[in-house]
């Protein structure tokens, strides 16, 4: 009966340990403050204080998922972040080939990423979701691993097709 009460003991603690275990973090990735998630009011308008903000009062409305050619509204970017979006924000100036890198990256995602050009952001890029940033010098493998760790984490679990 000892037996069989610590193999049960032991069962149980595995799916506790299943259930409610972290989701899995990656070293070097910031953990900005959550501001929140209110909507704003049709026709409200919010001052974040980063060009980059990953979360806060936001757009009652979200975005399409895609690659952007013109800079996506942080008000609407935050939005998608709640829904699990990771954003990945480019520089206006990043280069032909890393553009076109980038944009392949996102094209593998079935889901949940948006590319957008930023005007206010000095880094070639920068990638956030729901409370998480991270910057790079140029897409590669662990800007992707961004995106498989971090996608679809947000507080609000709503489908964004690419």
């Amino acid at each position: 009966m000892v037996i069989g009460g610590a193999a049960g003991a032991v069962a149980l603690a595995a799916v506790v340990f299943f259930i409610v275990r972290p989701d899995p973090e990656l070293p070097g990735v910031e953990r900005p403050p959550n501001l929140g998630r209110d909507h704003l009011v049709v026709g409200e308008s919010v001052t974040y204080a980063s060009a980059t903000p990953t979360s806060g009062p936001h757009a009652p409305n979200s975005p399409g998922c895609g690659i952007m050619t013109t800079p996506l509204a942080l008000e609407l970017a935050v939005h998608a972040l709640e829904h699990g979006v990771v954003v990945v924000w480019h520089s206006l100036d990043l280069a032909q080939p890393q553009l076109d890198e980038l944009y392949a990256l996102a094209r593998e995602q079935t889901s949940h990423v948006i590319v957008s050009p930023n005007p206010g952001i000095t880094e070639p890029i920068v990638a956030t979701a729901w409370n998480r940033l991270a910057r790079y010098d140029a897409p590669g493998d662990d800007l992707a691993e961004f995106i498989d760790v971090y996608r679809e984490r947000g507080p609000e679990k709503l489908p964004c097709p690419l």
